[in-house]
């Protein structure tokens, strides 16, 4: 998504190059979704759009972030930590409210993975002062406060992978990891209830 795919089979196809298009998942879905973050939620969001930060300033292709602001419940911006602050500043011009919640997910489904939560007012500068760098997933919407979030049930994961042969809450909390509040127990007991 946002890549040159389409443009790179169209010169292949004028080529007459043969080549076969193997699909797979955008790091749009795929960060969120590792981190544990729904990106619609039956209750906070029935909506999401994905769009590129790479062209946050005014010119050709840039998006319209103060339509955008209002028009959709979940925003998922890529390649858009480098513009993050012109980014947040369109978005409240827009209207969209301060305390909106967001998340920043860098090097997402990577052992590096690591989030960031702020809200439109505050996330740039966390970001500046945490030193997040690309590749960035920026995920915006009240989805982020759903009590159904299961942001930190990869890590639960990474830990049953120490120990395939025990898949108890127990377990769990005996690797020493500290649950953060409910929901991380939540999620824990609804994997363990699949597993």
């Amino acid at each position: 998504m946002f890549g040159r795919g389409g443009e790179e089979a169209q010169a292949l196809r004028s080529a007459g190059v043969p080549f076969e298009i193997v699909p797979g998942i955008s790091a749009a879905i795929a960060a969120p979704a590792y981190a544990g973050i729904p990106l619609t939620h039956r209750a906070f969001a029935s909506s999401v759009a994905i769009v590129t930060g790479h062209r946050a300033i005014d010119g050709e292709g840039s998006v319209n972030w103060s339509r955008l602001a209002g028009a959709v419940d979940t925003l998922v911006i890529v390649m858009g930590l480098h513009n993050l602050s012109e980014i947040v500043a369109r978005l409240l011009e827009g209207n969209c409210e301060p305390e909106r919640p967001v998340s920043l997910i860098q090097w997402g489904t990577r052992r590096a993975q690591k989030s960031l939560t702020g809200t439109i007012a505050s996330i740039a500068e966390l970001a500046a002062a945490a030193g997040f760098t690309a590749p960035t997933t920026i995920v915006i919407g009240h989805v982020l406060v759903s009590p159904n979030n299961c942001s930190g049930f990869i890590l639960l994961l990474q830990v049953w992978s120490l120990d395939l042969r025990s898949r108890s809450l127990n377990s769990v909390q005996a690797a020493n990891v500290e649950m953060a509040d409910d929901r991380a127990n939540r999620c824990c007991l609804f994997i363990n209830r699949i597993a």
